[in-house]
């Protein structure tokens, strides 16, 4: 069990020293343009022979308008390109697209568009309020459900809410945005964060290899990069399964991420972990996606689980254990000495069959 300060220091409040704050209002900018003004029936005409070189081309923006000008809707703006100033020579533009405005009389006129904090995106946006010579600026982050996961370098942390603010405003998906403080210290792989914006909401929800999972992120290991490993894992263990004499032990469970889509595909899972919110949460998980009947969960240290696996095998109760999942990269290996008496010769004989 971890002791009460490790629990109680998992999670924590940016602490209140005082950080810049987002001034939305600054970003707020003017872009004069040009356009020409058209009947509303020449738009394709205009657009196909103008096509892009000589038009507004920004992202999520569009190039031609409607006349606010104007009550009806019978006429747009051909928005012309930013470089393209001057409204008598139209210098800028190419000769065949000057003739196509001077043939067809169409009026050339000024027109300003307003732009806003929305409008940028995350990177726009550190990039203009953090200090020129900041360094390298990461706008990428981790998920798990709503949850931005972000682990900052020491030379962001003082304008760590910022940024938090920053990358919560620009991905609606997300609630809440953690920065990792420190590195994984429990004996649960947990790892002290602190809430740089939104919810303190740590109580997750997500879908993974055709599974459904619920966890509270705070409490329990959970690596979302691992979501490729996980598939190849459970396919590798599949393929050489005889789903119903065989089983897989899964050794340092989680809250699931390979028992669960194990069960789903057939597979018989003895599911262990020592944290007892994992536990909790992997026998919800097991529930929830309805693969109770082929999952077996325990609350038990690593060496102890692996020492119950080896006495029924020896005692040749339920089904035989064909493979070992042992998610615990580090210290996986120290815990080998408790497969001492395993009929491995039998599982040999067995696989050459």
């Amino acid at each position: 069990m971890a002791n009460e300060d490790e629990k109680s220091q998992t999670v924590m409040n940016s602490e209140s020293t005082e950080q810049p704050s987002l001034d939305r209002d600054s970003f707020k900018q003017t872009i004069p343009l040009l356009a020409i003004k058209i009947p509303a029936k020449k738009c394709s005409f205009f657009m196909k022979e103008m096509r892009k070189e000589g038009l507004f081309n920004k992202p999520k923006l569009k190039s031609v308008v409607c006349d606010l000008t104007k009550h009806s809707n019978d006429e747009r703006l051909v928005l012309l390109a930013e470089h393209v100033t001057d409204a008598e020579t139209l210098e800028g533009l190419k000769e065949e697209h000057i003739r196509l405005i001077r043939e067809h009389s169409a009026p050339v006129i000024t027109h300003e568009i307003e732009l806003g904090y929305e409008y940028l995106t995350a990177e726009q946006v550190l990039k203009k309020a953090l200090p020129p010579d900041i360094g390298e600026i990461t706008t990428s982050f981790e998920t798990a459900g709503h949850i931005a996961h972000l682990n900052l370098r020491d030379h962001l942390l003082p304008y760590k809410k910022l940024i938090g603010q920053v990358i919560l405003d620009k991905n609606p998906h997300v609630r809440t945005v953690v920065n990792k403080l420190h590195t994984i210290e429990t004996q649960f792989r947990t790892f002290p964060m602190e809430v740089l914006a939104g919810a303190p909401d740590f109580e997750v929800e997500l879908k993974e290899g055709g599974a459904r999972f619920r966890f509270n992120f705070a409490e329990v290991y959970w690596n979302s990069r691992l979501q490729g490993e996980h598939a190849r894992v459970v396919a590798a263990c599949l393929a050489a399964l005889d789903a119903g004499a065989e089983a897989v032990a899964d050794v340092f469970a989680g809250v699931g991420p390979f028992a669960v889509p194990l069960a789903l595909r057939g597979a018989t899972v003895l599911a262990n972990d020592l944290n007892p919110r994992s536990f909790h949460y992997l026998r919800e998980n097991v529930e929830a996606n309805r693969v109770a009947n082929r999952v077996e969960c325990s609350n038990l240290d690593g060496r102890a689980f692996l020492a119950r696996v080896v006495a029924r095998a020896a005692a040749g109760e339920g089904p035989r254990v064909r493979h070992l999942v042992m998610n615990l990269p580090r210290t996986a290996v120290e815990f080998l000495d408790a497969l001492a008496g395993l009929d491995w010769a039998g599982l040999l004989q067995r696989r050459q069959r």
